[in-house]
């Protein structure tokens, strides 16, 4: 499988977007695109490993109250990251489309990202 099939596969690159012609409105979106896939495909299944694992430690400890305070640091904190890695991409996100749409504050279509137009 080619880097370029992958790509597709996954939707980083925005279509329309060549290696010799890429619009500003396309690289903002290339860079959303980037933080949205490395928010659902590195930081969410971190984050669930560390639940599995914060919930075995938790079950195993077998009443040893450092394990069980240990397994709540790591549940407590997998999930402060989570809320922590969310809000940072809906800033970002807000963030990039206000520079894209100057029609940003509309709000008829919500916060989806605006279709840059394909050349």
């Amino acid at each position: 499988m080619s880097i370029k099939e992958i790509s597709k596969y996954l939707a980083i690159v925005p279509a329309g977007c060549t290696s010799s012609s890429c619009s500003p409105c396309q690289f903002v979106e290339l860079i959303d695109n980037l933080i949205r896939q490395a928010l659902f495909y590195l930081i969410l299944p971190v984050c669930v490993v560390a639940f599995i694992g914060a919930g075995i430690l938790w079950l195993s400890s077998v009443g040893n109250p450092q394990k069980i305070e240990k397994g709540k640091n790591i549940f407590f904190y997998a999930l402060w990251g989570l809320i922590l890695a969310f809000a940072a991409y809906l800033i970002i996100h807000i963030i990039l489309v206000m520079l894209v749409d100057p029609n940003f504050l509309d709000f008829e279509n919500g916060l989806t990202f605006p279709t840059c137009p394909v050349s």
